[in-house]
C-alpha cells in the first residue's frame, strides 16, 4: 500500500483540503461526459482558494494540478485537436475517493450512553460556574464517567 502513489496524498499537510477538491472535481466529472474543460477545474480551484492572496492562488492551483496529475495520478490531462485542455477522471482517482468515503462512513460516532454521559459532564462543569482548566474539568468528571462505563 505504501507504494501506491495515491497514498502520498495522506502524507501532505493539506490532505483534507486536497481530498475535498478532488471530490468536487469528480462531482463535476460525473455531471459531464468523460472529461471537462480545464477552465471549469481552474474556476473551481480559484473559487476554493478565493480568500488567499492572488499570487498564492495561482501557485496553489498550479501545485494542486501538478500533484493530482503527475504525483497522485488521480486526474488525467488531455487536449483535443484544437488545443483545448481537458481534465479526465482516472480509475485510481475513483478508488482514492471511494477509500476516503469508506473511512468517513466507518468512522466511530459518539452516540448513545457515552454521548449522554459526556453532555451531562459538560453541563455539570458549566453549572458549577467554577473557572478551571481543561485538564481540571476532564479529571473532575473522569471518575463519574468511568463509573458509568463499568
Amino acid at each position: 500500500m505504501s507504494n501506491n502513489p495515491r497514498m502520498k496524498l495522506f502524507e501532505k499537510r493539506d490532505w483534507r483540503e486536497y481530498l475535498e477538491l478532488l471530490a468536487r472535481i469528480y462531482d463535476l466529472l460525473e455531471g459531464a461526459s468523460s472529461r471537462i474543460p480545464f477552465d471549469l477545474v481552474e474556476g473551481l480551484l480559484r473559487n476554493f482558494y478565493a480568500d488567499h492572496p492572488l499570487a498564492s492562488v495561482e501557485q496553489k492551483i498550479s501545485s494542486f494540478v501538478i500533484m493530482a496529475i503527475s504525483d497522485l495520478e488521480v486526474l488525467k490531462d488531455s487536449h483535443d485537436s484544437q488545443g483545448n485542455r481537458f481534465i479526465e477522471a482516472t480509475r485510481e482517482g475513483k478508488s482514492l475517493l471511494k477509500l476516503g468515503e469508506e473511512l468517513i462512513l466507518n468512522r466511530k460516532k459518539f452516540t448513545g450512553l457515552g454521548a449522554e454521559g459526556l453532555m451531562n459532564s459538560l453541563n455539570n462543569i458549566l453549572l458549577s460556574e467554577n473557572v478551571m482548566t481543561l485538564a481540571q474539568g476532564i479529571y473532575q468528571q473522569l471518575p463519574a464517567y468511568a463509573t458509568r462505563l463499568s
